[in-house]
């Protein structure tokens, strides 16, 4: 007896989905340790500083993020990822309007759960959520700054939630290439400080989106 059409439909894709599970289980326990170069987006301004309508503006940054992934099961996993990036930091609008303040850097380290869809083999396309922390650290003023007496830009440390979209591609049992994006909702206090101590305090909606291209071996 012939089977019916639906029905050798339905098993195919059966099949596959616990051929695809198959190959995820055999991933549960692991560890995958991965490189991605990312471009970290900023379009960030503080609120007014100086009694003035100028805000602090941090501009975006091309740089390396080190990542690490624990599969959980058959398609979770817990990813940990850490960057530190350079940026160049300036004022705009107001009185101040293109003043650079110099330049320094953005440690930041995000955890995320992923869950990994079943389709497409070789193909993973996975979301994830969790939560990312940022500081300021390395600031370099400008002669500009100092003139206005600014000798360090700094910050507190700044906590937001995550959001996580990305493509993993499986070239073979050890190695994996990826396409990530993550969006950042981040608050962090900005200061400026001098000589005699802080020049200036304000907010600033950080925000940033990373976009990645890189690759993990297990």
């Amino acid at each position: 007896m012939r089977m019916p059409r639906y029905v050798a439909i339905a098993a195919g894709v059966l099949a596959a989905l616990l051929s695809v599970g198959a190959a995820g289980a055999q991933e549960q326990g692991t560890w995958r340790y991965g490189f991605r170069v990312i471009d970290i987006g900023i379009d960030a301004t503080s609120d007014p500083i100086f009694d003035s309508d100028s805000t602090i503006m941090i501009d975006s940054s091309i740089f390396a993020e080190y990542d690490m992934t624990y599969m959980l099961g058959q398609n979770w996993g817990v990813e940990w990822m850490i960057t530190a990036s350079p940026h160049d930091v300036e004022v705009e609008s107001g009185i101040y309007d293109g003043l650079d303040l110099g330049s320094l850097w953005i440690a930041e380290t995000t955890v995320t759960f992923n869950y990994m869809l079943p389709f497409w083999n070789r193909w993973r396309p996975y979301l994830g959520a969790g939560v990312s922390a940022a500081y300021f650290f390395g600031s370099d003023p400008s002669s500009a700054a100092e003139a206005i007496g600014v000798d360090k830009v700094k910050s507190d440390l700044g906590w937001g939630l995550v959001g996580q979209v990305g493509l993993a591609y499986r070239l073979n049992r050890s190695w994996i290439l990826s396409l990530d994006v993550k969006w950042i909702d981040m608050s962090i206090d900005v200061e400026l400080d001098g000589q005699d101590g802080s020049v200036a305090e304000t907010p600033m909606d950080l925000d940033p989106l990373i976009i990645g291209i890189g690759g993990a071996v297990r």
